[in-house]
C-alpha cells in the first residue's frame, strides 16, 4: 500500500529520500544524514493466571515437581509455564525471580 503524501510538503517520504540522495550524489559537500523511525518493541502479553501462580510458587522456593503435584499437572507443563513467565517478566532464573517478587511485594 503506497504511503500518502506529506500534507506539509506534498511529497511522499520515498520521494523526499530520492530527492535528498540525488542532491547528495550531484556533488554536494554536505554530509548526508538519514534517519528512519525504529519499530517499537511490542510489550509482552500479560502473565496468564497459571503462569502467575507457578511463578509465585517458584519464588516461594517450591520445586517444579512440588508445584506440579499441587496444581495436578505435569512437571513439564510447570517448566513450560516457568520459562514463559521468566521471559515475560524479564528474568532468567529463580534467584532473579525471587528478588523481583520480593521487591514487588514490599
Amino acid at each position: 500500500m503506497p504511503r500518502r503524501p506529506d500534507p506539509r510538503t506534498g511529497s511522499s517520504p520515498r520521494n523526499e529520500i530520492e530527492t535528498r540522495l540525488s542532491q547528495f550524489n550531484q556533488g554536494s559537500s554536505d554530509y548526508l544524514v538519514m534517519s528512519f523511525p525504529l519499530a517499537r518493541p511490542r510489550p509482552d502479553p500479560l502473565l496468564t493466571s497459571a503462569e502467575c501462580a507457578v511463578l509465585d510458587s517458584a519464588a516461594a522456593g517450591r520445586s517444579a515437581a512440588e508445584i506440579a503435584r499441587e496444581r495436578r499437572t505435569s512437571r513439564r507443563t510447570v517448566e513450560n509455564q516457568l520459562a514463559s513467565g521468566y521471559r515475560k517478566v524479564g528474568v532468567s532464573n529463580r534467584s532473579e525471580l525471587t528478588a523481583l517478587w520480593a521487591r514487588k511485594t514490599r
